[in-house]
């Protein structure tokens, strides 16, 4: 995933810096006193396999192992998140992205994270999260966005139908905790599942 990150930064978004540092990816396109940031991370929990393929039937994505004969995690969680950033990295004049390795054992990549790469961040969101309508406020008790911004995006997730919750683990509450003083948030991406061989992505629902 980190070469993928890569090789499509490279050919599809020349315009921007690429920094690998202990297999975290950190992405700049354009020039701003203040970016926006994308977060997502790019290991999974799932079992490699050679045989894998992805399928797609009623705008739903699902993994098939040819070798076992069986249904396999899509690794929704996070390739979403991967997807997204590199959406905003097509479609936005200026955004920051950060890709971190080993999130699933524990947030390793981003508690080794570059904190100078977030000196110019407005504000940081994830996309780590099943289903299709959570916007995560808190995580372990640490508030992961003011009062003040909760107001201002309220009409965004009113209409969209996003709803404040609290949440899990995540690279955001881990920045959050090394000092990042911005808010950050994560939400819901579109995948069901996570973590079990049934995990699929709602097109649909990634795509909102």
């Amino acid at each position: 995933v980190i070469a993928f990150i890569k090789n499509f930064v490279e050919t599809r978004v020349p315009e921007a810096t690429i920094e690998i540092k202990e297999n975290n990816v950190y992405v700049t396109k354009g020039v701003a006193d203040y970016y926006p940031c994308i977060v997502a991370h790019t290991d999974t929990v799932h079992d490699i396999y050679d045989d894998f393929g992805v399928y797609e039937r009623d705008c739903t994505l699902f993994a098939f192992s040819t070798d076992t004969e069986t249904q396999v995690g899509i690794g929704g969680d996070d390739k979403v998140g991967v997807w997204i950033g590199l959406e905003m990295l097509l479609e936005k004049d200026v955004v920051k992205c950060a890709f971190f390795h080993s999130e699933e054992i524990g947030c390793v990549g981003s508690s080794q994270a570059d904190m100078s790469f977030f000196k110019d961040v407005g504000y940081a969101f994830q996309s780590d999260r099943r289903g299709h309508m959570d916007f995560v406020r808190s995580i372990y008790g640490v508030a992961l966005f003011s009062e003040e911004f909760s107001k201002k995006i309220s009409s965004t997730l009113n209409e969209y139908c996003y709803h404040e919750t609290d949440g899990a683990l995540t690279d955001v509450y881990q920045l959050k905790c090394m000092g990042l003083d911005v808010c950050v948030a994560n939400m819901s991406s579109g995948y069901y599942a996570p973590h079990t061989d049934k995990e699929v992505v709602d097109i649909i629902d990634a795509m909102k």
